[in-house]
């Protein structure tokens, strides 16, 4: 998904984040909100009735072994500067829509420039901060929220991109207590972040 919001911010363009939990319904009227004209989707994604109702051009979205081919490519060089760009839409995600249809939320590019604000503080009273002195000494995190939660695509790309974490993910959905009790078992993951329920059945996680 990081790769996908830098394309459509080197070609001006933004991307509707839908999570494959919604039902066919939510998936059209966030299409229709948004105004989406291509749809790209996994292999093992069911887009047809999308694609039927809204005329949308598809494409699948590349394995991993094609995006990490060695192939040299042309670069796309972005020439816009931060006080040109920083307003600019970049993403689109929705409220959780459990009483109505998913509304869409549009980020700004200035979206993803908060967490990067976070490496200058300092602890407060005495106490340390999580994005500063937590996270700062973890190298592999486990980011138990779904990818297509606001906050589970932050970490993912701000860890990565301005602090030079790995962030490991987990199942695709909502992660059972089961998986972050095996999770947190994994000497090579310093640091956990996932929804406070599951996390509160699963002893390991509690600890």
């Amino acid at each position: 998904m990081a790769f996908i919001i830098w394309i459509g911010t080197d070609i001006a363009s933004q991307t509707l984040f839908s999570p494959h939990r919604n039902s066919l319904s939510g998936h059209l009227d966030l299409i229709r909100k948004t105004g989406c004209n291509i749809l790209l989707h996994s292999s093992a994604f069911p887009v047809d009735h999308i694609v039927e109702t809204h005329k949308l051009r598809s494409f699948i979205v590349p394995e991993l072994d094609i995006v990490f081919d060695e192939t040299s490519a042309n670069p796309y060089p972005f020439l816009k500067t931060w006080e040109g760009a920083h307003n600019d839409p970049c993403m689109v995600i929705h409220i959780s829509g459990s009483t109505s249809p998913p509304e869409p939320v549009v980020q700004p590019r200035s979206t993803l420039s908060g967490p990067d604000a976070h490496h200058i503080l300092s602890p407060m009273d005495g106490q340390e901060l999580i994005y500063t002195q937590v996270f700062g000494r973890a190298q592999r995190i486990f980011n138990a929220l779904s990818i297509f939660h606001c906050v589970g695509l932050a970490l993912g790309i701000c860890h990565v991109v301005f602090a030079g974490k790995t962030v490991v993910y987990g199942p695709p959905g909502l992660i059972s207590p089961k998986y972050l009790t095996r999770f947190s078992s994994m000497r090579t993951l310093t640091v956990q972040v996932a929804f406070p329920r599951p996390c509160n059945r699963s002893p390991k996680c509690r600890k």
